[in-house]
């Protein structure tokens, strides 16, 4: 197992919280999932012979059309502000926002 911090685009409510860390919870490899909409991080615990990074974004946006990133790779990015502006052009799935 290992443990990583991903940052999450796009959430905006405790509703996208429920939905990000059910959705990967139910996902076989993934051992804990906590995700503070706050901060945009996402604190993941999985078996990285079951679950690759394709695998968790995969799962994040189905769970409502969110985007995960790699955190190192947003601070040094100068694209950061498209993607989020991309982002949050987006449809939500959790039916609050």
């Amino acid at each position: 197992m290992i443990q990583k911090i991903f940052t999450i685009i796009g959430t905006h409510c405790i509703s996208c919280k429920l939905l990000i860390e059910r959705s990967l919870l139910k996902t076989e490899g993934i051992d804990k999932a906590v995700f503070d909409p706050k901060t945009e991080e996402l604190n993941v615990t999985y078996d990285e012979k079951r679950v690759d990074l394709g695998k968790l974004r995969q799962v994040v946006y189905e769970a409502g059309y969110y985007t995960l990133f790699d955190p190192k790779a947003l601070r040094t990015s100068n694209s950061s502000e498209d993607i989020t502006k991309e982002t949050n052009e987006e449809h939500h799935k959790c039916g609050c926002c």
